[in-house]
């Protein structure tokens, strides 16, 4: 048994199979696909703190979304400094985070609240659960709308890359898998290069297989399910 992200980042002779057009799907997706929200978010933060940043505001959203506030006060939660060096502690024992850290994390916040609770019309739950299936292990992803929307959160500075698609289409699978309804659509967002790609099922699958949302998803569930792949 394997994590789903290792198999998105691994087992590429099979993506090839599954997804045979992927690559050039992604070099669309920084072209021309995506969607601009933000300018890319500036950072002068310390080596080795850039993911604890990321985590730290991930993490106080989910909070501010568990206190069950209204949308403004949700911003007002991860604006605040205190809140964000709460959230470093309950993920760390400790503070490691400068004060400069703590501003980066809560502009990415925002970022998140807002394309998540003012752009999205339906609501939206964090760290959904997957039932494992074949080779790879009951996981949590980032979120799942109401609408079937399953949505993948990343904070680098680097352009879209083919494991994020190989990712989230590993949920889209194990959600069909286990639920039997096809995920409506699919979602990458950088809240720090300020981007988003973001396509109905099948509009996808075409992209990237040729197939069907449902063929391509179903045949991603039968590879998985094979007991003698290998990377």
């Amino acid at each position: 048994m394997i994590s789903e992200l290792r198999f998105a980042k691994a087992y590429n002779s099979l993506w090839r199979s599954l997804a045979p057009t992927m690559e050039l799907f992604v070099r669309k997706a920084n072209q021309r696909l995506y969607e601009r929200h933000w300018p890319q978010l500036a950072s002068n933060a310390a080596p080795g703190t850039r993911a604890l940043i990321n985590q730290v505001a991930f993490r106080s959203v989910v909070n501010a979304v568990a206190a069950d506030i209204s949308y403004e006060r949700r911003i007002r939660f991860v604006e605040d400094r205190n809140n964000l060096a709460a959230t470093e502690e309950s993920l760390t024992g400790q503070r490691f985070l400068s004060a400069t850290d703590l501003d980066e994390s809560s502009a990415l916040a925002k970022r998140m609240c807002t394309h998540l609770f003012r752009l999205r019309q339906d609501h939206v739950v964090f760290n959904p659960r997957y039932e494992g299936c074949g080779i790879i292990n009951a996981c949590f992803g980032d979120a799942i709308s109401d609408n079937e929307h399953i949505i993948e959160l990343k904070d680098g500075d680097r352009p879209f890359r083919s494991y994020e698609f190989r990712q989230v289409t590993i949920y889209g699978a194990l959600h069909l898998n286990s639920t039997g309804r096809l995920p409506r659509a699919l979602a990458v967002i950088n809240s720090r290069r300020g981007v988003s790609v973001e396509l109905p099922i099948d509009a996808m699958a075409a992209e990237v297989a040729g197939q069907s949302g449902y063929d391509y998803l179903r045949e991603v569930i039968r590879v998985i399910s094979d007991v003698t792949i290998s990377p």
